[in-house]
């Protein structure tokens, strides 16, 4: 009895694995929508708007989901309360406190890195060109996530419930 019991717990124990694996692609793809978001926000209250980085940081927060809406708004109050401070250090920041939990791979970080590095000091063009840029990268990386996700979805799931069974037949 004891011995059945614990091989339908472990069963159960890779095929959540599994699961939780394959659910961390739908969130990281959430989370590359929300900086696709981001980026499109700033942009078009940099350029339209005319509105500083900080006001343009504030505008973003509220369309934002969490966490990262409690990234723009960090960044922007950052930026009002410390203005002599670097954007790459506010950026660094915030994105430790704040998406430190989120599923963004080590690429997306330092692309929202990078894009803390260019915003902030440059004219208004610039600003706008740069964040062309992180929404090209960030779309493209979304693209390439999405076309491939219900693949290896599949995979983490079989590999977690086929992981799950041969510990079962080990056990046995």
């Amino acid at each position: 009895m004891l011995k059945a019991i614990g091989i339908f717990i472990t069963i159960t124990a890779g095929a959540g694995i599994g699961f939780v694996c394959s659910l961390d692609l739908t969130r990281r793809a959430e989370g590359l929508k929300q900086l696709l978001r981001l980026g499109t926000i700033l942009k078009g209250e940099i350029e339209y708007r005319h509105a500083t980085l900080p006001e343009a940081m504030a505008q973003a927060a509220a369309k934002l989901k969490d966490p990262y809406k409690r990234f723009a708004e960090d960044i922007s109050g950052e930026m009002k309360e410390y203005p002599g401070i670097l954007l790459t250090e506010i950026f660094e920041k915030s994105m430790k406190k704040h998406l430190e939990q989120s599923r963004l791979d080590k690429e997306d970080r330092q692309n929202l890195c990078e894009l803390g590095g260019r915003l902030g000091y440059l004219d208004r063009q610039m600003q706008i060109q740069n964040l062309e840029w992180f929404c090209r990268e960030t779309e493209q990386e979304l693209r390439e996530l999405q076309a491939a996700m219900p693949a290896r979805k599949k995979v983490y799931q079989s590999l977690g419930i086929m992981g799950g069974l041969f510990l079962a037949v080990l056990i046995l």
